[in-house]
């Protein structure tokens, strides 16, 4: 589970340099104050699927 959110992360993370940079032949995006924010938005949303998903583990694990 830890290894999707990451790589979902890093996905997320080289999607948004390769196109502010222009690499690949992609056309250049300047990045704005409204992608970082997407950005921490689904960085936090993964956060806490990922944290609830513990808080059930244990829930299972106890009963």
């Amino acid at each position: 589970m830890a290894f999707l959110s990451r790589y979902k992360a890093s996905q997320l993370g080289f999607a948004i340099v390769w196109a502010s940079l222009g690499l690949l032949g992609l056309k250049q995006v300047p990045f704005t104050g409204k992608q970082l924010l997407a950005v921490i938005v689904i960085l936090a949303g993964m956060l806490v699927f990922k944290i609830s998903g513990k808080k059930e583990l244990k829930r299972e694990r106890t009963a």
